[in-house]
């Protein structure tokens, strides 16, 4: 049996796995980072006319992830800048939280490209946007 794929944006994915968050399927497409907060760039097939690429945490069911979960619904309602978040459920291994994605480059990459010279610094008005 031939895997499943699935292509976003020009870039052809292999679906590792599935997870059901309420009544939605998400295809999961690669795993980004491991216990004990789990994060996977996903893919909802039913977002819009061609579907849409997210991102899912299952984070453990500890006080931790409650106040994790808290901040991130607060952080959705505030600002245009994160991450939304679009839905969450707790299910028997934790929680699930499914983020919009954000494309770009991760954090600690950026300033890794900044020290080695990669890239440039950012200036004092890009630095201190909101």
């Amino acid at each position: 049996m031939r895997p499943e794929r699935v292509t976003v944006a020009g870039r052809d994915y292999s679906v590792r796995d599935r997870r059901r968050v309420h009544q939605r399927n998400y295809l999961l497409l690669e795993q980004l980072s491991t216990e004990p907060r789990q994060r996977f760039l996903a893919f909802d097939p039913h977002a819009g006319p061609t579907g849409s690429l997210r991102r899912l945490l299952v984070l453990p069911d500890e006080a931790g992830s409650r106040q994790q979960l808290g901040v991130l619904q607060r952080m959705a309602q505030g600002s245009d800048h994160f991450a939304k978040l679009l839905d969450f459920e707790r299910q028997h291994d934790g929680w699930i939280v499914v983020l919009d994605w954000v494309a770009g480059i991760d954090l600690k990459t950026f300033l890794t490209e900044v020290r080695s010279g990669q890239r440039p610094r950012p200036g004092t008005v890009v630095a201190i946007q909101r």
